[in-house]
C-alpha cells in the first residue's frame, strides 16, 4: 500500500536511483518540477511520482526486472511501497486503547493540567495532548524510549525530543508541519509528571483522540476561534452524499476544520474500499488536526495549506471528486484586494459583500463527473434577496445543480444564533429537475450550552431520517408535504413552482404553498377523524400501563452467561453476494438495512426488495420470528427484534443476527432489553475497532456477559417492556398525525372554511 509522505531530494534520489545532482538539475531546469512545501526542504513524494513518471529509464541504466520504456516514477512507486510493507510487518503491535478512555482524558485536562500546561493556555495544552496521543498512536512506547536523548531532570530537552519525533512522522506521512510546535507551549512542572504523561497517553487511541477533539471544539469556540463541525450534522452531511450503494470515489474538503466530514463520509463505504481523502484549508493548525484526526482512522489523507480565497488558485489546482463536503465560514466577507478575478464562475460573479456564494461555485467546480456534493449555509442564503446571488441560484436550478435543501434547527453550532441548512449539490446537467425541500428546525433537543457549547443538537434520529427521504425521494408525490417524526417536514417540487416563486431556495416558501393548497375541508374533517380514532386508540394501550404498579424487591445475585453460549451471532452478507442491482422496490422479499431498526424495533416501510430466486441462494440469512438485529459498524444505535410478520424477510450487511438458541435458558424480549441497556450499549461502543468505521465482531460481541433471573420472570420483564416499546411507537405516530393534521386544519380554519369547537 502507498502511503504519501515528505522527503527529502537526498531521499528521492536514493529511491529513484539517480545522484543528487540529477535532481538539482531536474529541478533548476523544469518549471513543473515538485516544489518544496513552504518553510520546508522536503516535496511531497506522491508529486515527485507524478513528475518522474513522464520520464523513461534510459535502456542502459535498466535495473533487473524493469521492462523497456519503465519510468523513474514507477521505480520510485515499486521501492516504496517494498520498504512501506517491510516496516508494516517489523511494526510492533500497539495495545488496544483502554476502556476509561474518556475518564482519563476528563483527568488529564482537569485536575493534572496545570502541573503540564504551566503558563500557556487551556488550548495549547490540549493541542499538546493530540499531537502526543498521534505520537504513541503510531509508535510503541519503547520504540520512543529507545530514541530519546536527554539529560536526567530536563523537561525541554525532553519535550525537544518529543516534538523532533512527531515532526518526522509527520513527514512520513505528509502532514504539513506547524502543529507539532505545541509541545514548546507547555511547560510542565517536572520531568516525573511529563514522563508519565506520556505512558498514560500510549494507553489511549482513536476513541480517545475523538473525545479530545469534542473538548477543543468546545474551547475554541468559547474564545472566538475556529469550532469543528457537530458530529450529527457530519453524520447527515455524510449520509445524503453517499447514499446507499454509492460506488467508492475520492472525497474532499476545500475547509476540512477537523476532517470531521470527511471521516463523516469515508465511514459510509466498507471498510475495504475507503476512498483518498483530500482536505485544504487556510490554518495549518487545523490542516494538522485533521490529518492526524484521519491517519488514526486508517485513511489516506493529502492533507494541504490553502488561502482563504482558495477559489482564487488556477482551475487544476482544485482535486476533481466524486464526493465533496464542507462547512465553510459563514458570511465571511473577501478582504478588499483577494479576489483576483481569474475564477471563471460556473453560474455566475459572486458579490464582494461575503463568500457564501463563493463558496457554493468553488464546492461545484471541485466535482468531477457523476459527483455529489454537500455543503453547510447559513439559511439566510437560501432566499436572500441580492441581485447577484438570485441570478446565480437560477443558474443552478436551471441547470439542475440543486438536488435538495435542509434547513436545520436554530443554536446548533456555539456562541451564534445564525442557522443554517445543508445544501445537496451535484454536477450542472443540461436540464433543471425536481427538487427535495426540508423543514428539519423542529429537530432539535435542548443541550444546556455552557462553555464554547450550542445549545441545541440535532435530534439523533435526524442524520437517519433526513437521508432517508432524501435517497427516496423519487417514490415521493410532488406538490405533497409529507410529516416526518420528529416534527420535520418534507416536499418534493418541481420547476414551474420554483420558477413562480422566484428561485427560492428556502423550503418554508414550498411547504407553506403546499398547505395552502391542501386536501379540502371534507378531507380535513376526515383527517380529524382519524386523528380521534387514534387519540382513543392510544389512550387505551396507556391507561393499561398506567394500571402496573411497581414492587420493589431485594436485589439478588445473578448467574451470568457469555452471550455465545445463548445465541447464534450471524453477520449479513457480503456486498458481493447481495448486490445493489439484486434489491429493487419491485421485488417480493423485503432486506432490512441498519436505517430500519428503530427503538428496538423493524421498521421497513422503505425497505428494497429482492426476488424469491435470489432469496433462496441466501437462505442463511433469513428472519425468523424473535431474532435480534444488531448494527455491526458505523452508527451503531439499539437492536431491534423481528415480529412474527417479518420472518422469511433478508437482513442485509452490516447487521449482526441473533437467534437465541434455548429458549428455557433465556427470553428473546428479555435478551433485547438487556442489550439496550445504556451499560450495555457503553460496553459494546468501548470495544469497537478503532479504525475508520467503528467495528464489533462477532467474536467480541460473543464475550458479553448477560446477567440472567429465573425465566418465568424474564417472560415477565419483556412483557411490560414490550408493551412501553408499543407506547412510545404509538405516541410518536401520534404526535406525526396530529401535527400534519393541525397544518391542514390550521389552513381551513385561516380561509374560514372550517371551525372547530
Amino acid at each position: 500500500m502507498f502511503v504519501d509522505e515528505f522527503v527529502s531530494r537526498a531521499r528521492l534520489a536514493d529511491l529513484a536511483d539517480v545522484r543528487r545532482p540529477t535532481i538539482t538539475t531536474w529541478s533548476t531546469r523544469h518549471d513543473d518540477f515538485p516544489r518544496p512545501e513552504p518553510g520546508s526542504r522536503h516535496v511531497r513524494l506522491s508529486a515527485a511520482i507524478k513528475w518522474l513518471d513522464r520520464r523513461p529509464i534510459p535502456a542502459k541504466e535498466l535495473k533487473d526486472g524493469e521492462p523497456a520504456g519503465f519510468t523513474y516514477g514507477a521505480r520510485v512507486l515499486a521501492r516504496v511501497s517494498t520498504s512501506k510493507t517491510k516496516q508494516t510487518e517489523q511494526k510492533q503491535v500497539i495495545p488496544s486503547e483502554r476502556e476509561d478512555g474518556r475518564a482519563v482524558i476528563d483527568e488529564l485536562v482537569g485536575p493534572q493540567a496545570a502541573r503540564i500546561r504551566g503558563n500557556g493556555s487551556h488550548a495549547d495544552y490540549l493541542e499538546f495532548l493530540v499531537c502526543l496521543i498521534f505520537l504513541l498512536h503510531f509508535e510503541t512506547l519503547d520504540s520512543i524510549r529507545d530514541r530519546m536523548f536527554y539529560r536526567p531532570g530536563s523537561t525541554g530537552e525532553f519535550l525537544e525530543t518529543l516534538e523532533r519525533l512527531t515532526h518526522e512522522l509527520m513527514l512520513q506521512r505528509a502532514i504539513p508541519a506547524g502543529l507539532e510546535t505545541a509541545f514548546r507551549r507547555v511547560q510542565p512542572a517536572n520531568i516525573y509528571d511529563l514522563e508519565r504523561m506520556v505512558e498514560i497517553c500510549s494507553t489511549l487511541g482513536i476513541n480517545s483522540f475523538r473525545y479530545l477533539l469534542d473538548l477543543l471544539s468546545h474551547e475554541r469556540s468559547a474564545s472566538g476561534s475556529e469550532f469543528f463541525t457537530p458530529p450529527r450534522i457530519a453524520a447527515l452531511a455524510g449520509a445524503l452524499v453517499v447514499g446507499p450503494g454509492a460506488e467508492p470515489g475520492s472525497i474532499y474538503d476545500p475547509y476540512v476544520r477537523g476532517g470531521e466530514l470527511l471521516a463523516a463520509a469515508a465511514s459510509r463505504f466498507a471498510r475495504e474500499a475507503i476512498p483518498m481523502a483530500t482536505g485544504e484549508g487556510p490554518s495549518v493548525t487545523d490542516i494538522g488536526i485533521a490529518a492526524f484526526h484521519l491517519n488514526m482512522r486508517g485513511m489516506t489523507v493529502d492533507a494541504r495549506k490553502s488561502s482563504g480565497t482558495i477559489w482564487d488558485y488556477k482551475d487544476d489546482h482544485a482535486p476533481k471528486a466524486r464526493y465533496v463536503l464542507t462547512n465553510p465560514p459563514f458570511n465571511a466577507r473577501t478582504e478588499p484586494g483577494r479576489r483576483s478575478g481569474r475564477h471563471d464562475w460556473i453560474f455566475g460573479e459572486p458579490p464582494r459583500k461575503n463568500d457564501n456564494y463563493a463558496w457554493v461555485q468553488h464546492t461545484i467546480s471541485s466535482l468531477g463527473p457523476a459527483g455529489r456534493a454537500v455543503i453547510v449555509m447559513p439559511t439566510t442564503a437560501n432566499a436572500s434577496r441580492d441581485r447577484q446571488e438570485t441570478g446565480i441560484r437560477q443558474q443552478m436550478i436551471e441547470r439542475g445543480s440543486v438536488e435538495a435543501i435542509i434547513m436545520l434547527p436554530a443554536q446548533l453550532f456555539p456562541n451564534t444564533d445564525i442557522s443554517v441548512s445543508i445544501w445537496a449539490l451535484k454536477v450542472p446537467a443540461e436540464t433543471p429537475q425536481d427538487i427535495l425541500f426540508v423543514d428539519a428546525t423542529a429537530m432539535a433537543e435542548p443541550q444546556g450550552g455552557g462553555r464554547g457549547r450550542p445549545r441545541q443538537n440535532l435530534n439523533p434520529t435526524a442524520p437517519s431520517l433526513i437521508p432517508d427521504i432524501f435517497h427516496q425521494r423519487h417514490t415521493m408525490t410532488k406538490g405533497h408535504s409529507v410529516p416526518m417524526e420528529s416534527g420535520g417536514r418534507a416536499i418534493l417540487t418541481d420547476i414551474d413552482t420554483i420558477r413562480r416563486l422566484g428561485y427560492s431556495l428556502a423550503p418554508t416558501d414550498y411547504l407553506a404553498a403546499s398547505d395552502s393548497d391542501s386536501s379540502d375541508p371534507e378531507g380535513v374533517v376526515e383527517q380529524f377523524d382519524a386523528l380521534k380514532q387514534r387519540i382513543i386508540a392510544t389512550a387505551d394501550h396507556d391507561a393499561r400501563i398506567a394500571a402496573l404498579r411497581p414492587i420493589h424487591r431485594t436485589r439478588t445475585r445473578q448467574d451470568a452467561v457469555p452471550l455465545r453460549e445463548l445465541c447464534s451471532i450471524k453477520p449479513g452478507p457480503s456486498h458481493s453476494r447481495l448486490r445493489t442491482e439484486h434489491r429493487s422496490i419491485d421485488g417480493t422479499v423485503p432486506v432490512v438495512m441498519p436505517r430500519h431498526l428503530r427503538e428496538r424495533r423493524i421498521e421497513a416501510a422503505d425497505a428494497d426488495r429482492t426476488t424469491a430466486r435470489v432469496a433462496s441462494k441466501l437462505e442463511q440469512f433469513t428472519l425468523e420470528a424473535d431474532d435480534i438485529l444488531c448494527i455491526r459498524s458505523g452508527a451503531m444505535d439499539q437492536p431491534a427484534i423481528a415480529r412474527t410478520e417479518q420472518a422469511g424477510w433478508l437482513f442485509g450487511g452490516n447487521i449482526l443476527r441473533l437467534r437465541v438458541l434455548d429458549r428455557t435458558a433465556v427470553e428473546p424480549d428479555f435478551l433485547l432489553a438487556y442489550l439496550s441497556l445504556p451499560e450495555v450499549q457503553h460496553w459494546i461502543g468501548e470495544r469497537t475497532a478503532a479504525s475508520v468505521i467503528p467495528t464489533i465482531s462477532v467474536a467480541t460481541l460473543g464475550e458479553l456477559s448477560v446477567r440472567l433471573p429465573p425465566i418465568a420472570e424474564q417472560t415477565q420483564m419483556g412483557a411490560v417492556l414490550q408493551q412501553f416499546d408499543q407506547m412510545i411507537a404509538n405516541h410518536r405516530k401520534l404526535i406525526a398525525v396530529a401535527d400534519e393534521t393541525r397544518s391542514a386544519l390550521a389552513v381551513r380554519m385561516l380561509h374560514r372554511e372550517l371551525d372547530l369547537r
